[in-house]
């Protein structure tokens, strides 16, 4: 595969152009509290129609807390994030024990401290003080894992054979479950990026030059239009078998961010040609 030049400043702006529109991005995932194992937080994101709208985007939190060993006890809400006070606001807290409603309508919110820590401030619940989650995160595959369950399922999707529309559905769903099985909207994004571009030396110059000639447009782009608008592509997932699957997988948040994370540090690696896959799911 030809190196195809990025300069690093555009690559930089490009990240700073999105951290800054997605402050949130930092909220996003899987947070523990050291001190008391059993509490556990996660946070996503639910996407918005409007662009431009991040600050009006609601992220659903969900955490439970059974320190003892009792029951659980689950807290859920949904914030929005403050710019101003860079911190997740919610007004709809709701704490659950013993299957029973116990407080509801409580507000607070989340917020980083100096230590990165995601501290709680909850308008009823005391023993929010209490606590400091840490973010935790998947286990990065390992190089070959990405070789393996990434690049070479990509890289045997044949170009114009016979029936090649049901094979790129099929494949698109097969890295999508590749995506949710590691956890990747869980990950730390530079070790993926790290083990992905270690992964690409691990492939032959012909699979590289297969997975170069079908990713964009035989892959990436009809996996995007999934995620956006199902219903366009419905039948030709149905038709080759996983359509009940696809319509699982692009329903779910952490997939999304999944295959998010996936596609652009693909893109990040700077090495791809413009493949072009003239039979694709379009």
């Amino acid at each position: 595969m030809k190196r195809v030049l990025i300069t690093v400043l555009a690559l930089l702006m490009a990240m700073s152009a999105r951290a800054e529109a997605n402050p949130t991005d930092t909220f996003v995932g899987r947070w523990r509290d050291a001190a008391n194992p059993g509490v556990e937080m996660k946070i996503l994101p639910e996407y918005q129609e409007e662009e431009g709208a991040e600050e009006l985007a609601l992220y659903p939190i969900d955490f439970t807390w059974n320190p003892t060993g009792d029951s659980p006890v689950v807290w859920t809400m949904t914030a929005r994030y403050n710019r101003k006070k860079r911190r997740l606001e919610y007004a709809d807290g709701t704490k659950i024990e013993g299957g029973s409603i116990a407080l509801s309508g409580t507000k607070g919110y989340l917020k980083l401290n100096g230590e990165g820590k995601l501290v709680w401030m909850d308008s009823q619940e005391s023993a929010a003080l209490k606590l400091a989650f840490e973010r935790e995160y998947a286990p990065t595959p390992d190089p070959e894992e990405f070789a393996d369950g990434y690049f070479r399922v990509v890289a045997g999707l044949e170009r114009g054979s016979s029936g090649a529309a049901l094979k790129a559905a099929k494949t698109i769903a097969q890295v999508l479950q590749f995506a949710e099985a590691k956890a990747l909207w869980n990950a730390d994004g530079e070790a993926v990026q790290r083990n992905l571009e270690a992964a690409w030396e691990c492939l032959t110059p012909d699979e590289q030059a297969r997975f170069d000639a079908v990713f964009d447009s035989g892959v990436s782009d009809p996996a995007d239009e999934a995620f956006e608008d199902y219903a366009s592509l419905r039948k030709v997932f149905r038709d080759a078998g996983v359509g009940d699957e696809m319509a699982r997988l692009t329903a779910s948040p952490e997939v999304r961010l999944s295959w998010e994370l996936l596609s652009s540090a693909t893109l990040n690696m700077g090495n791809l040609d413009d493949g072009v896959y003239e039979d694709a799911l379009g």
